[in-house]
């Protein structure tokens, strides 16, 4: 009699990392309610005390998506450089505002003088102020919420704004 022939050996996979290993939902935690006698059914004879309702703890119970299904492709990096939390050599500096706060708002756009051109207007929490004749802007940014009534002292040129 021949015998079969032996399988080689597998060759042994490289060791991947493994994701986290998932929570295991709590047991159920079930307290049966007394059955309610009457009604519409006509086989509430037939329940047993205490059968017909059963009352979960809201902690417990099938959880849905208890693991996300992403968990399981998606791993830490190999190589990740190491954190710093110094801030960056740049800053960043307002140069132009594009766009108006007026949708919510009255007066919130006005001419500050005939005589100087200027156009004062909300953006946000800024308030700007238009030069026409030299097309730029100047910039109000000591407001910490949206900038909501502006008015102009023509005779002065203030503005007062909140």
């Amino acid at each position: 009699k021949k015998q079969p022939a032996a399988k080689p050996a597998a060759k042994p996979k490289p060791a991947a990392a493994k994701p986290p290993a998932a929570k295991k939902a709590p047991a159920r935690q079930a307290k049966k309610l007394p059955a309610t006698k009457g009604g519409d059914d006509d086989d509430d004879e037939e329940e047993e005390e205490g059968t017909l309702f059963v009352s979960e703890d809201p902690s417990s119970g099938e959880q849905l998506a208890a693991v996300p299904p992403w968990r399981g492709a998606i791993y830490p990096p190999t190589d990740a450089p190491a954190m710093d939390a110094t801030p960056p050599p740049e800053s960043l500096r307002l140069s132009w505002v594009y766009g108006f706060r007026g949708y919510d708002t009255r007066r919130t756009a006005l001419w500050s003088s005939a005589d100087d051109g200027f156009v004062v207007y909300t953006a946000a929490a800024l308030v700007v102020r238009y030069d026409c004749d030299k097309h730029a802007q100047a910039h109000f940014k000591e407001h910490t919420d949206d900038v909501l009534g502006l008015t102009v002292h023509r005779g002065r040129g203030l503005v007062a704004s909140a």
